[in-house]
């Protein structure tokens, strides 16, 4: 899958806390079947109650030989967002072009949204390959 139309079909689905599909997703969730339709299956995570940890601190956690941490976007790669300051609760998939992204936020529907949208540019807190 190298095409943003492989994944047109998602757009507009809703959110659903820890939803895994087909017919709602939280964010994770949705980075899941972006993956799976890449021939990847990322592991299952359900967001906890502890705000010390960053969603991917937890996953890198037992994950470490599994995920690069990378100095810009690639195609399909992981974006770590801070909604919260300083705690990245939010994953979105980097798309081809290298701009924009895929995601889906509590409360909204599955959309496509730009990195360097002032909603989102100053809440990027990371770029991740997953490797395994």
């Amino acid at each position: 899958m190298s095409d943003v139309r492989d994944i047109s079909d998602l757009i507009g689905i809703p959110f659903k806390a820890r939803g895994r599909g087909p017919d709602a997703y939280d964010c994770w969730g949705l980075a899941m079947e972006v993956y799976r339709r890449r021939g990847i299956d990322l592991p299952e995570f359900a967001y906890g109650e502890d705000l010390e940890l960053t969603v991917l601190d937890s996953l890198i956690t037992g994950n470490k030989h599994l995920i690069l941490e990378l100095d810009r976007p690639e195609p399909w790669c992981l974006i770590g967002f801070s909604v919260i300051p300083k705690y990245e609760h939010h994953i979105g998939v980097s798309l081809p072009d290298g701009r924009r992204f895929i995601h889906v936020r509590r409360h909204q529907r599955v959309i496509i949204s730009r990195m360097n949208d002032i909603v989102w540019k100053r809440r990027i807190r990371g770029f991740y390959r997953w490797i395994g």
